[in-house]
């Protein structure tokens, strides 16, 4: 990895969410962390209106997406589709960000020089894309960061390095949350 690298980060926020663990992530030393490993020239965020409701009404205020803009992060929203199963009298709830993830990323790829990729997901669906970027751009450097339980072992196979989230709870964790945690 070059000494100065350009470095594109890409959070799957649905797949790393610390909320469901207890506890809320300070956004600034997350990036913090991301500029560790070079220039970073755009960091995208993929959320859910799930994620969105939940987090501006615990802890966020009303503007959790706006704070995420203001911050620098390129904010990509979806909302969950929700499929009737008739027959069971179930709902079944899909609202990931794969295939847009996967997209920004071959996009970022094409339109401009970058050393690095940075995947904040555990997502084995994202094997064929690493793979894919190893192929094509073989000085490309992979890093994927999630929680060590929810990590796919080929992904982390896969990835040229692999981050767990556990070792930097303390770093990333809103002062506020400290007490509780």
């Amino acid at each position: 990895m070059p000494e100065q690298a350009l470095v594109s980060v890409f959070i799957d926020f649905h797949n790393i969410c610390p909320t469901n663990r207890g506890w809320d992530m300070d956004f600034d030393r997350l990036i913090e962390l991301t500029d560790r490993f070079g220039t970073v020239t755009n960091r995208f965020i993929y959320i859910i209106d799930f994620d969105i409701m939940r987090l501006e009404h615990e802890r966020h205020g009303s503007g959790f997406g706006h704070m995420l803009k203001d911050k620098g992060f390129t904010v990509r929203e979806k909302q969950i589709r929700r499929v009737y199963d008739t027959q069971k009298g179930t709902v079944h709830s899909f609202g990931n960000h794969d295939v847009e993830i996967a997209i920004d990323v071959m996009d970022t790829l094409h339109n401009g020089p970058v050393d690095t990729i940075m995947l904040f997901s555990g997502d084995g669906d994202f094997c064929p894309l690493l793979k894919r970027v190893q192929e094509r751009r073989r000085k490309i450097h992979t890093i994927v960061v999630s929680w060590e339980k929810q990590a796919s072992r080929e992904l982390v196979r896969l990835a040229h390095e692999y981050i767990p989230l556990e070792r930097h709870k303390s770093e990333l964790q809103l002062q506020s949350d400290t007490a509780r945690a």
